[in-house]
């Protein structure tokens, strides 16, 4: 059971490393030349970062804190062995529904594909970790 938790925290810890790279969280910005055509532009920032939340794009910060609590809690559970799995698979699941946002509207690149990846790793085997505990 400890080398699915180690597991779990390895895929949060390197989820949070690709969320501090300034790649994952992307915007799009729309450009009107003088001809009355439209050109999209877009720009990537960290999840971290604030200027996404200023756009109303709360779902990169939101799944950046989701997941470092949840990669401290795994880290807790490590040492402490708590049956309870329930707090750490909730919160990587809102924290996987937080990052499938930027597919709905078509602003991802390879890196928040990667991230939503290694999200849905630490829920399953937060999922896996829970099942085999009872």
């Amino acid at each position: 059971m400890k080398k699915l938790g180690v597991a779990r925290l390895i895929a949060c810890i390197a989820a949070i490393i690709m969320e501090l790279l300034p790649l994952g969280a992307v915007l799009r910005y729309g450009l009107v030349a003088d001809n009355g055509v439209v050109a999209f532009r877009f720009e990537s920032y960290s999840y971290f970062d604030v200027t996404p939340m200023g756009y109303a794009m709360f779902n990169y910060m939101i799944c950046a804190v989701l997941t470092t609590i949840t990669a401290m809690l795994s880290l807790l559970w490590i040492f402490f062995g708590k049956k309870r799995q329930t707090p750490i698979t909730v919160l990587s699941a809102i924290a996987l529904a937080m990052s499938l946002i930027p597919y709905l509207i078509q602003t991802f690149n390879i890196f928040t594909v990667i991230i939503s990846a290694l999200i849905a790793a630490v829920l399953v085997l937060s999922v896996i970790i829970q099942i085999k505990h009872e």
